[in-house]
């Protein structure tokens, strides 16, 4: 179980690191304008679903069995620090609400994904 936890951090540092590098990308095209603001929301909205999805399939590659309940783990987790930034800055709404649950489905379906990967 130990080295399970030992993957959780490290998925939800690769969501992280794929989060800001992804956002710095798309902020350096904004600020240059080579995209605009409408594509720059959909383009954000986009990456942050792969970026979970990434972090979901890692997290179910090195989980030992039931990838779905270490992905709903994951997703719990980045629930809980939305919620917290949320609190933090006054930005909790129902649209942030449905978020998070495309946040869960994403990560539990890349978790799926992953622990059928690794037994391929």
């Amino acid at each position: 179980m130990k080295l399970v936890w030992h993957e959780t951090i490290k998925s939800l540092i690769i969501i992280l690191c794929l989060i800001i590098i992804s956002t710095l990308i798309i902020n350096s095209l904004y600020y240059f304008d080579i995209i605009n603001n409408n594509v720059t929301k959909y383009l954000k909205m986009i990456l942050l679903i792969i970026s979970f999805l990434i972090g979901g399939l890692y997290m179910g590659k090195h989980s030992p069995n039931k990838g779905y309940f270490y992905g709903l783990r994951l997703s719990f987790i980045v629930i809980i620090i939305f919620i917290t930034c949320g609190i933090i800055f006054n930005n909790l709404s129902i649209t942030r609400i449905i978020y998070y649950l495309i946040t869960t489905f994403c990560i539990t379906f890349g978790a799926m994904i992953g622990i059928n990967k690794k037994n391929n």
